[in-house]
């Protein structure tokens, strides 16, 4: 990404050239710059990018800047852009209908250059706190959702199940049985792994949850992991393997790791259909150890991946055998993973499988060394 691409973008609508070369000395070093000349070139522009702020002229032919602001603010794509009118009137009136049209702020010409940018500036925080306020929402109401609906459902199973058994024992088969308490275990289990996940999250959320790093083998997690969901794997019969390239040992919490390779495991189980394989491989690359959990399940879309990873996406399909899941597991991954110092990556192609990568640091050799291990 280039510097330009950094700094706020700001649209400038002015039709005096003169007014246009002033702005562009006093603010190009600290923002990237749109020039339109006049309100109807300024729409156009606006119809191709959103900017972080608008400084809008109010005297222009044709078109003046309080009908520009109007338009601006009755278009759902550009209503929330916040808009500084730029203005020699500064009577009480044209003030007050700049306000009623929508605007944040004015400035009178000829500029205070020190004026100007602190208004801009004051507006480019508002927006960004805005911004911020809007993910928040979205990501109170993912879980909200994910408590409401996701939740209820496995314990609306688990109820629903155990009452034909208890109403019913006495003349069931055992095979019927069989089938019926293999239900409960999996509603179960899928309760269990949900609570287990909002927990973990919303502890993440309040800064509450408990980061301690230390020097471990990854190739303990992986073999913790593999027994704890081998026995998922089995009843679709799919092929579960560890490959360990690494003796290394990495610096992180173990806890979060474990959740990490946990979730990413099941996720694997469940988009990879009967009789499929998955494996989970940690290799070193230069300081970092690198696991990756690989698939030959169904695959994701691209325009996906990007998804999967945002809480606010609601991105959430059902496994190769109807599974349910919220995507949460995911979102905690990414989060454990770039507490620990690490990324994730996703490669992925339609119907032929996925691979799910992280990154850890590797123990240094300083602590090699004080640990008696060199």
């Amino acid at each position: 990404m280039s510097v330009n691409e950094k700094k706020p973008r700001v649209l400038i609508v002015d039709d005096t050239p003169q007014n246009i070369e002033v702005i562009i000395n006093i603010l190009n070093s600290e923002f990237s710059l749109i020039i339109a000349k006049d309100g109807k070139q300024a729409l156009h522009v606006l119809e191709k990018m959103i900017p972080d702020l608008i400084l809008l002229d109010v005297s222009m032919p044709d078109m003046d800047g309080f009908e520009v602001c109007k338009i601006l603010k009755n278009n759902s794509r550009t209503k929330d852009i916040p808009i500084i009118f730029l203005t020699a009137r500064a009577e009480s009136e044209d003030v007050v209908k700049g306000f009623h049209t929508g605007g944040a702020d004015y400035v009178t010409k000829p500029f205070r250059i020190e004026e100007l940018k602190a208004r801009m500036n004051t507006h480019l925080k508002l927006r960004q706190k805005e911004l911020q306020l809007q993910e928040l929402n979205a990501t109170k109401d993912k879980f909200f959702s994910i408590i409401a609906h996701d939740l209820k459902n496995p314990f609306s199973g688990i109820i629903g199940i155990s009452d034909i058994i208890l109403k019913n024992l006495k003349t069931m088969s055992l095979e019927k049985l069989e089938e019926m308490m293999q239900i409960l275990h999996d509603s179960s289990y899928h309760g269990y792994r949900l609570l287990e996940n909002l927990l973990e999250w919303s502890r993440t959320q309040t800064n509450s949850i408990g980061y301690k790093p230390e020097n471990f083998y990854i190739k303990d997690i992986l073999n913790q992991t593999y027994y704890l969901v081998k026995s998922n794997a089995d009843q679709k019969n799919i092929r579960l393997s560890l490959e360990m390239h690494t003796t290394e040992q990495v610096y992180a919490d173990p806890n979060m790791i474990l959740t990490v390779v946990r979730n990413l495991v099941a996720n694997a189980i469940k988009f990879t259909p009967k009789n499929g394989e998955i494996k989970v491989i940690a290799n070193k690359q230069g300081n970092e150890i690198v696991v990756s959990i690989i698939d030959n399940g169904i695959g994701i879309e691209q325009e996906n991946i990007s998804k999967l990873f945002d809480i606010g996406s609601k991105l959430s399909n059902p496994g190769t055998e109807n599974e349910k899941g919220t995507g949460l597991g995911l979102i905690l991954c990414k989060e454990f993973v770039h507490i620990n110092n690490g990324e994730i990556n996703v490669k992925s192609e339609l119907g032929k499988g996925s691979t799910f990568s992280f990154t850890l640091p590797q123990i240094s050799d300083s602590d090699r060394y004080s640990n008696g291990t060199i």
